[in-house]
């Protein structure tokens, strides 16, 4: 009961980072998430030090935890991070003609009509797939599962209110277009710089934008 107890608080707190309900600085007390959830102060603890140990947040003994924030290097490293798997499952999807392009297509279809629907979470979750997607093509299990934690780190640094317009949104759509017609064609160089050039503007975004406690 106490671990079921523990793992609801979790995914509520991480939920919640990972929305923008508790941006970068949100101080979180042990007793104020607790009676929000309905549960005891042990299981919060025990949930706080997961996310702590995944860098959701930073404990504070004694106290509760803060919601880390992101520095401007730390925003550039995740990117190139990001860069680097793509790149590989790439290599690795043409090379052994892995690409499934009719999926692509329909993950495309969708954001595709969720443009300036004002369903900014179905757009990002679309677009999450899309990447997704040309990572698992990889065939790496393990690459896969480092690729979900960069994702979820990007969408804490504020992707929300980063595709939150409709030109955006058109823009990213183009994007991924450009990706999924190289791709589709096996063409690895191609679809590694029509890659770089996505990411590039990803950062440009980000940085653009006033995140939390102007830590970029």
């Amino acid at each position: 009961m106490a671990q079921l107890s523990s793992d609801r608080v979790y995914e509520h707190l991480r939920a919640a980072v990972l929305k923008g309900v508790h941006p970068a600085g949100t101080f979180l007390t042990e007793q104020e998430v607790a009676e929000d959830v309905g549960v005891s102060r042990t299981p919060v603890r025990e949930a706080l030090r997961r996310l702590s140990a995944e860098g959701f947040v930073e404990l504070i003994p004694n106290r509760g935890a803060m919601v880390s924030g992101f520095t401007d290097r730390e925003l550039r490293e995740m990117l190139e991070a990001r860069l680097a798997v793509e790149l590989f499952a790439v290599q690795q999807a043409c090379t052994h003609d892995r690409v499934d392009s009719r999926a692509l297509g329909d993950v495309l279809d969708r954001q595709q009509s969720l443009v300036g629907s004002k369903q900014v979470d179905k757009f990002i979750a679309q677009d999450h797939r899309f990447h997704r997607m040309i990572v698992a093509f990889a065939g790496n299990s393990l690459i896969l599962e480092f690729y979900d934690q960069l994702r979820d780190r990007q969408t804490r640094m504020g992707l929300a209110r980063v595709v939150d317009n409709a030109e955006r949104q058109k823009e990213i759509v183009t994007e991924h277009k450009r990706i999924a017609k190289r791709l589709k064609s096996l063409d690895v160089s191609g679809t590694q710089s029509a890659i770089r050039d996505h990411l590039d503007s990803a950062l440009d975004q980000l940085r653009d934008h006033d995140l939390p406690d102007k830590l970029l």
